[in-house]
């Protein structure tokens, strides 16, 4: 199955990825997060406590300094993911601190929030 590109360079997304303070590097994977609310998912539903728009794999948040993203893909190639790279979960806590590992390939009715990976393109 072939990866969904998306072309993020030139932007600039007030992202939440290192434990390094001085962001001396860019992550070459990320998370997206969202939670569902009237039967729609969006990152604008995440609650004020919980991990924002963008998060590395173990949800850690150590800085709001803009990142400039590059060019990611979402990664589809994960088995508890659906064909657009989602797992979805109850809690994000469920997830655990190993990415989507624990996640579902489907929504189930009591599933609230969900995530996926994006990992770095490189061309050389």
């Amino acid at each position: 199955m072939k990866a969904e590109t998306k072309e993020l360079a030139g932007m600039w997304i007030n992202a939440l990825f290192w434990c390094d303070p001085d962001l001396s590097a860019e992550p070459d994977e990320l998370y997206e997060n969202q939670r569902i609310k009237r039967r729609n998912w969006s990152s604008n539903h995440l609650e004020p406590n919980e991990v924002n728009k963008w998060s590395n794999r173990s949800m850690t948040m150590s800085s709001n300094k803009p990142i400039e993203m590059g060019a990611f893909s979402v990664d589809t190639q994960l088995s508890n993911v659906d064909k657009d790279g989602w797992s979805y979960s109850r809690s994000f806590d469920a997830f655990g601190t190993n990415g989507i590992s624990a996640g579902r390939d489907k929504a189930q009715l009591r599933d609230a929030v969900r995530r996926r990976r994006w990992v770095r393109i490189y061309s050389f």
